[in-house]
């Protein structure tokens, strides 16, 4: 038998995503041949990857688009399996390249997953044909790796061939000079930190703007046109919101949470995508030590209890936020932010060996 080489494909969604070009970077570095194809998607592209990685840019993939991305991700994955062949192992980013993968059988692949882009209510009608397919995908992989337990207890697929790996801090920041917060005066500086989306966070910052001077929002990231429009004219309308657009990360992390007092991440519970997904600033937040605002009814509301890490908004109608912010307290954000300081890095830094370990082992199969 033909012994496989060490060379890793990976497909990736967004070129610029953090999360992918972390893992891509560990795996080099435990002695992979990384090679990576991807796509812009013409918001956010300030994160790059080392120079030492094989890149290969495909264009610009839009938001929303599904057909048309569909149509061309199938040319360039048939064109990536034509030029690489099945002596090496495919690692994808996502759903939509994994269904052309996926149709060759001859073909290994590492499938993760860090959102299910079917869970929101649009795609109601045909959700469960492409969640039984997901499954199938799932079942057939060399290897699954998750980001969020929720996924897994939403898949309930038991082959013995998934991992959890939630992105978790970048091990860059191993071994940072962590302080907790040390307040005295209810002024806080609440702050949204990544992609803006969500119209829960919205309107917690125009509640911050319109009814309480004393505290302070910040928005870090970028967004699509329509809804950066409207993070522009909240900040223009109000003295206390402000916007400081797209940051490096990790790079950025450090001056953005020295800035600021409160993580807010209530997304929007009304999708199932959200319910169960475990985002990174979870991670984030503890290790900047500073509390987060989720969501009732998701699985991040659980794990912020579990860890006691921040509060829980139960309620995300005006009326509550209102009542909800009044209900914070100096005493209580400094707690938080001190039990935050007493977890070891292991509750927050990214740990790459068991990945690495399970893509050894693949490796091992391929080369019987």
């Amino acid at each position: 038998m033909k012994a496989c080489s060490n060379k890793i494909v990976f497909i990736v969604m967004s070129l610029s995503q953090p999360r992918c070009i972390k893992r891509v970077s560990a795996l080099a570095k435990s002695g992979y041949n990384c090679v990576v194809y991807g796509y812009n998607r013409g918001l956010y592209d300030v994160n790059k990857y080392p120079a030492s990685i094989e890149l290969h840019e495909l264009g610009t993939m839009h938001n929303g688009e599904v057909y048309a991305n569909l149509k061309t991700m199938r040319k360039d994955v048939k064109q990536i399996l034509r030029d690489n062949g099945t002596d090496c192992l495919y690692y994808c980013f996502g759903l939509l390249s994994l269904i052309f993968v996926f149709a060759r059988k001859d073909i290994k692949y590492v499938y993760e997953i860090s959102d299910i882009p079917y869970a929101y209510p649009k795609y109601n009608r045909i959700s469960f044909l492409i969640k039984a397919l997901d499954k199938i995908i799932i079942r057939q992989s060399s290897l699954t790796v998750m980001t969020s337990g929720g996924f897994n207890n939403y898949f309930k697929v038991n082959n013995g061939r998934i991992i959890i790996q939630p992105n978790k801090v970048s091990p860059i920041l191993k071994n940072l000079d962590r302080s907790p917060r040390e307040l005295t005066v209810c002024r806080y500086n609440f702050a949204f930190i990544g992609s803006i989306r969500y119209n829960t966070v919205l309107r917690f910052a125009q509640i911050i703007g319109e009814f309480f001077p004393q505290h302070e929002f910040h928005f870090y990231g970028g967004a699509a046109k329509d809804r950066l429009s409207q993070v522009l004219a909240l900040a223009e309308k109000y003295d206390n919101i402000k916007y400081h657009g797209l940051f490096k990360s990790p790079d950025d992390l450090i001056s953005i949470y020295n800035a600021i007092d409160i993580v807010v991440a209530c997304y929007d519970n009304s999708s199932q995508n959200e319910r169960i997904a475990e985002p990174n600033k979870l991670y984030e937040s503890i290790c900047f030590c500073k509390p987060i605002v989720v969501s009732g009814g998701t699985y991040l509301a659980d794990r912020v209890k579990e860890l006691c890490c921040g509060f829980v908004l139960e309620n995300q109608s005006s009326d509550s936020i209102v009542r909800f912010i009044r209900q914070i307290d100096v005493s209580s954000v400094n707690e938080i932010s001190n039990r935050d300081l007493s977890l070891n890095e292991d509750a927050f830094i990214d740990d790459m060996s068991i990945l690495t370990k399970r893509i050894s082992d693949v490796f091992g199969k391929m080369n019987g």
